[in-house]
């Protein structure tokens, strides 16, 4: 069986396990997110010394510890989701996002698995993008290649995400265009599943602002680096999306 053979039969049960297995880390830190673990404490000053000089008065609260437990399984909980998301994401999948059955779609499914290392194809040989409805229309220099253009909401590699990445990209086949695709679909997939398991964990220690929210995340991150950079974790965009998410909770 050639590639383009095996990409065609490969991935249906691959395309609705992608979504599945993005959940998985729920039932890992069901548990842990639930425990009862020691939040803020009010910061106490003792008494005057032999010489009759008082210690340095510690303003506010002490800093959230997260228990060494929690902070394990948090940790596992990511690195299993990154690593079950990209063992179950696979160029079918972009495959089939971007054949979504539409109404105008002229270019088959087996057409593009035909074409998909011609370099005739490729981001060099494309004049330019249209849109015509719930079809997305490629005007390559040999021919006119049809997608669908429907949402993608969930990342799913059509419509403007599809469109995006095709003019941000130097790929030299379809092949490859649809191989940045996944990459970006692993890389945002694994960076969501970061913060609801780290947001998750903060709402558990009972924080209530941005800051609590900041310096258990800083907290974790901090002590779990390695493993984030193993899978391409951004830690700025973690940030940026966990105080998103503080912030629409204390609206």
């Amino acid at each position: 069986m050639n590639q383009a053979e095996t990409l065609s039969v490969a991935g249906n049960e691959a395309q609705m396990s992608r979504s599945m297995e993005v959940l998985q880390w729920a039932e890992l830190v069901k548990n842990a997110v639930d425990k009862e673990l020691p939040g803020y404490t009010e910061s106490t000053t003792a008494g005057p010394d032999a010489a009759g000089k008082l210690p340095a008065v510690k303003l506010g609260l002490s800093p959230i510890k997260i228990d060494s437990t929690l902070s394990k399984e948090i940790a596992s909980g990511i690195d299993y989701t990154a690593k079950q998301i990209a063992s179950s994401t696979s160029t079918e999948d972009m495959l089939q996002d971007m054949c979504e059955r539409e109404e105008g779609l002229t270019t088959s499914r087996d057409e593009i698995l035909s074409k998909m290392e011609s370099a005739e194809f490729g981001k060099e040989k494309l004049k330019n993008i249209s849109e015509d409805g719930k079809v997305l229309r490629f005007h390559f220099e040999s021919e006119t290649l049809t997608f669908s253009n429907r949402g993608c909401g969930n990342m799913e590699f059509r419509g403007s995400n599809l469109k995006a990445t095709a003019e941000e990209t130097d790929f030299s086949s379809l092949r490859e265009l649809m191989e940045t695709g996944k990459q970006k679909w692993i890389d945002t997939a694994t960076r969501n599943a970061a913060v609801v398991n780290i947001f998750n964990m903060a709402q558990g220690l009972g924080t209530n602002s941005v800051r609590e929210v900041r310096d258990v995340a800083t907290t974790f991150m901090d002590s779990k680096k390695d493993m984030l950079d193993s899978h391409g974790i951004d830690r700025q965009e973690v940030m940026s999306s966990l105080v998103k998410l503080q912030h629409k909770a204390e609206a």
